[in-house]
């Protein structure tokens, strides 16, 4: 019997998390290859993982980017809120 590769609802979690094509192709030829093989698995893992390490990278960034304008906003802000005070007096 012939191994058979992944669903269409694994091939579309892939897709879905972002994997390019050359991740779902290689995910999917290991799947045929032999998913259940502890040594196959452990590849798909590791391919997984890296991508699932790339994205943190990307999350990060984009966090240093937001931390970056709320420091902006903040200093904005209480820039307005100093103007304020010194008008009232």
């Amino acid at each position: 019997m012939e191994p058979k590769g992944p669903d269409r609802s694994t091939i579309q979690n892939l897709a879905d998390a972002g994997c390019d094509d050359d991740t779902v192709r290689c995910y999917c030829e290991l799947e045929q290859r032999g998913g259940d093989c502890p040594p196959v698995r452990k590849e798909q893992i590791r391919l997984l993982g890296k991508h699932r390490k790339a994205l943190l990278g990307e999350l990060h960034s984009c966090q240093e980017k937001i931390d970056c304008l709320d420091y902006l906003l903040y200093k904005l802000k209480d820039g307005q809120t100093k103007e304020a005070e010194s008008k009232d007096e």
